[in-house]
């Protein structure tokens, strides 16, 4: 028996979020990825990397263009 509870696992922030949905796309999952970047955003609408990835991710499926992409990044 282990005398002290089991740790509660870290909530995923932005950079966390943004690091699993990069996984998720590179695994095959690109829903999943898109799911993990919008969750990043509302937490921090702000995180550059979130941004640009997600940005990317959807101006490679045509989702946007690059003057959007561009847009987002400012």
């Amino acid at each position: 028996s282990y005398p002290r509870s089991w740790p509660e696992p870290a909530k995923l922030l932005a950079d966390g979020l943004n690091n699993h949905a990069l996984s998720m796309l590179d695994l095959g999952h690109p829903e999943d990825a898109v799911q993990l970047w919008q969750q990043a955003l509302a937490k921090d609408p702000h995180n550059v990397h979130a941004v640009y990835n997600y940005g990317l991710h959807r101006w490679r499926t045509g989702q946007i263009t690059d003057t959007d992409l561009i847009s987002l990044l400012e």
